[in-house]
């Protein structure tokens, strides 16, 4: 290191023991003032410092204002405290956040309102289809389960031309490649195309 930045430190050292020494006191920042809670729980309010010629208190004692400075603390807890986040006067309030629900039931209130008149997809899956001379039968894959529709046969439980099925659709026709269905809600017709099954 150079012997000239040895000096100055050196020197910077012994001024500053020297002025420790010596009882200089040291500048400090201004005190802020003192602050004071509210009663009802509102924003904390400053108190006026003490003015210049009073006396202030020795370290660990309680501050002793003047009249004066009582009086301009108590003028200052009379005033109105004004909350900085309340709503400006005529301003709308801030709406909500979405919550997690939000999305799907606008999403299904905007598919009613866009076509009120729109056919849903047929819930039917062709499961097999057999036929002989006399008859005809076909499995439906339903959400409700296995249905079985019958033309000519004689089997209990199987549904027939004109039959509900799932309680929205009635049996109009049912052919080698086609069921006919109509969706009773908006009385239109839907057709389910059969034997594309491999």
């Amino acid at each position: 290191m150079n012997r000239g930045v040895l000096w100055a430190l050196g020197l910077t050292l012994l001024a500053t023991l020297y002025a420790g020494w010596k009882g200089e006191p040291a500048e400090l920042p201004p005190a802020s003032p003192a602050v004071t809670e509210s009663p009802s729980g509102a924003p904390a309010r400053p108190l006026a410092a003490p003015e210049a010629g009073e006396a202030a208190s020795a370290p660990g004692q309680p501050t002793q204002w003047s009249a004066r400075a009582q009086a301009k603390a108590a003028e200052l807890l009379q005033q109105p405290i004004v909350d900085m986040f309340a709503p400006a006067a005529g301003s709308r309030p801030v709406p909500p956040p979405p919550t997690a629900s939000a999305p799907a039931s606008k999403a299904r209130s905007a598919s009613q309102a866009q076509a009120p008149d729109t056919l849903p997809p047929l819930p039917l899956q062709e499961a097999g289809l057999w036929r002989d001379a006399q008859q005809r039968i076909l499995a439906l894959n339903t959400p409700e389960g296995l249905i079985y529709i019958c033309e000519g046969c004689h089997q209990p439980g199987a549904l027939r031309k004109g039959d509900r099925l799932l309680g929205q659709y009635r049996i109009d026709a049912f052919t080698d490649t086609a069921l006919t269905l109509t969706y009773l809600p908006l009385m239109r017709s839907q057709i389910l195309p059969l034997g594309a099954r491999p």
